[in-house]
This record gives structure tokens, sequence and C-alpha cells, in this order.
């Protein structure tokens, strides 16, 4: 509950509501860019060739966010020539990072932020590191424990965060049923309808420690319209039938990958969502997953705390080092394969009639992210054609 004009109570969601309304409308949609001197342009749209589209000596075109026009510099139209201009200055650029699964302070069930730091405040600070380290677009996860209350005020957090910077955020409640949820009773139906309204996404629990798959349906078919856009983590492994049965965007926590489960993911089109910070050591499957056609995407998972991981530049690092992958592919994980997990069609990629978003490294060929992953690589962060300024351009 907020305050409202003359004091008049408000709850958290039309509170929400009206904001979002209030800054779409207020948003410079019109911003209009012609980002030159790309050296390397990575579009994911394999109409310029293979899977990474890579285009030399590129410029793009943004127009009320979206991409106008993507080519050869030397084949800029005539008409685009008076738009204001970003010059890249040879370095490379691909699609707006996408971080698939993130656990930011005031949404996690780890470590909480201070007293003396309200929960939206917390939240926003640690999706400002994620914004500096490249993405665009985050899908925020709270795991319920039973607390609704709780859980409510963390959603309400997470959906705010697009609000005070520019990132798309796409808001998902885990949910198992150790936090004492029954799809049959009237409580839990009650529950899952109430707390849906809050959510983009739904990610469920399934196998040993979760639901069956006829419960898992059961739940999905109560959250409404967001029962399309499903999540289904499973350890150490997710039966094909569940896939089948749910349709999920991505599945995640797989430990194990079986030839049904696969086959199945490719024939729905789910994405796998690996976390290469958690699985540092251990062999990621990105090559032979890719090879099936089946979308990688790269998450940070990232928790409060001094060691998380905010910058998408290292995790695509990460994966490719230990994944045995080029860089080229860990990219085409953390922005297209990212996208898909997320349920966007629009993003990952560079072509005409997608989101305007581009993430400008400081380097000139795409193996130097391995020299020194380091150091900060996020030159300019443009989000739907508008310049974030979290760059060193900046």
């Amino acid at each position: 509950m907020v305050a409202g004009p003359k004091g008049v109570g408000i709850c958290d969601l039309c509170a929400i509501t009206a904001n979002t309304v209030a800054q779409e409308a207020l948003r410079p949609h019109g911003t209009e860019r012609l980002v030159t001197g790309i050296r390397h342009l990575m579009t994911n749209d394999p109409t310029w060739g293979g899977t990474f589209g890579i285009i030399d000596d590129a410029a793009v075109a943004i127009r009320k966010g979206r991409v106008a026009w993507v080519g050869e510099e030397q084949d800029i139209p005539r008409q685009l020539d008076d738009l204001p201009r970003l010059d890249c200055g040879g370095r490379v650029a691909v699609p707006g990072f996408v971080d698939a699964f993130c656990q930011i302070a005031g949404t996690a069930d780890g470590p909480q932020a201070s007293e003396e730091a309200p929960l939206s405040e917390a939240a926003t600070e640690w999706a400002g590191r994620l914004l500096a380290g490249g993405a665009t677009c985050l899908m925020v996860s709270v795991r319920t424990r039973g607390n609704f209350t709780k859980d409510k005020e963390r959603l309400t957090a997470a959906n705010m965060l697009k609000q005070e910077l520019p990132l798309k955020v796409v808001t998902s409640w885990t949910v198992a049923p150790d936090a004492g949820i029954s799809p049959y009773d009237g409580e839990g139906k009650s529950i899952l309808r109430e707390m849906a309204q809050y959510l983009t996404g739904v990610s469920v629990v399934v196998g040993a420690e979760g639901y069956s798959t006829t419960d898992a349906r059961k739940v999905c078919s109560l959250m409404g319209p967001v029962r399309k856009r499903v999540r289904l983590h499973g350890n150490p492994d997710i039966p094909a039938d569940m896939v089948r049965a749910v349709r999920p965007l991505a599945v995640q926590d797989m430990a194990q990958l079986d030839e049904w489960t696969l086959q199945a993911l490719r024939s729905n089109g789910g994405a796998v969502v690996v976390q290469p910070m958690i699985s540092f050591g251990a062999r990621l499957p990105i090559q032979p997953l890719k090879d099936l056609g089946i979308p990688i995407a790269l998450a940070t998972g990232c928790l409060p705390g001094d060691r998380a991981v905010t910058s998408m530049p290292f995790l695509t690092w990460v994966a490719s080092e230990t994944a045995d992958v080029s860089i080229e592919t860990a990219l085409w994980c953390a922005t297209y394969g990212g996208a898909r997990a997320v349920g966007d069609r629009g993003r990952g990629l560079i072509r005409r009639g997608a989101a305007g978003d581009l993430a400008i490294l400081d380097i000139a060929e795409f193996r130097e992210l391995a020299n020194h992953p380091d150091l900060p690589m996020v030159w300019e962060l443009i989000r739907e054609g508008d310049l974030t300024t979290v760059g060193q351009a900046g």
C-alpha cells in the first residue's frame, strides 16, 4: 500500500500500473540514432550469413526505439544521413545482453538489504550494476518460501525497476510444493491466481523435490495469461513428457539432459538456461545443444554479495572457457539465447523491427574479449535507441 493524492491509499499493483502508463507516455521513444563506425556487428540474423550474422564495417539506424535499417556503413540510405550519430570508432557491437536469471538484492532468498536501505533502493542498486555490465533485459526471479506478502513486496520492487532504470524486466515467481501450495485446494488456487497479477512468468520446480507432470500442468492452468510463459526447474532432470505437456519457454537446473527431453525441447522451441559461474570447472554442454538447434541462455544467477558477477562480457568469457566454445558462440547465448529464454522474439538480434538495443564493447575483435575479461568492456549501451551513459563513452 502506498500513499496517493491527498493521502488516499493505493494498492501496490495499482501504483505499478499507473506509474507504468505515465512513465511510458513520458519516455522519449522518438529518440532517433544512427550508430556508425562498427568494425564488426553481430546481428544474430542468419540472412547475413551463418548463425551470428556478422557484418563488417557496419551501421545501425534506430527510430522510435526500433531498428529501422542495418547494413554496411557505405550503404547507409541518404534519408538517414541527418540522424544524430554515435561513432563507435571501430569497436564491435552486439545486441543488448539478456540476463536469463538473476536474484538481485531485495528479491533474493539469501542475504537481504540492510534495514536502512528500502527494498526498492536495494533492488535498484543491484539492477544498476547489471545494467552497467551490459544487460538491457533481466529475468528477475523470486522463489517463494510460503510468505506470500513478502513475495508481493519483492515482486513489486522488481516490477518497479523498469521505471527507475532503462531496462526491460521480466518477473518470475518460483513455486514448489515445499511452499505449501496445492493446486487442488481452494486456498492454493486463490494464492496462485492472486500472485499471477504481479508476474510476467512463472517458474515451476518439478522432479523428485517438485511437482509431478499432472500437478505442474494444474499449477500453470491457474496462472491466467502467465501460464504461457513457464520455466521448469528440475534437478537432476526433467522428464520428456513434462516438457511436452507444459511446453516451457525454458528449462533450468538440469544436471542431466537425456535424449528424449532434448527432442521434446527441440520440438517445442524451449531454451536451456545455464549459469556459468555455478558450473565453473564443469564443462557446459553448449555446443551439443546448439548443434541440436536448442537455444542456450546465460544467466548470472546474481545474488547479493561481494562476489556477485554482474558483467555480461565477463560471464560470456567464462562460458566460452567452460564450454570450450568460441567467444562468438558464447555471445550468441548471452543475447539471442537469453531473449528466447524469456520469450522475447524482438530482442537478442539486430534486424529491422527488432528492439534498438546495442552493447558497444571496447574491443576491435570479438576474440579480444578473452584477453582482458576482468576489465570493463561496455563502451556504450543503447536501450531502444536511448544512450544509457553507463559505459565508458558516457
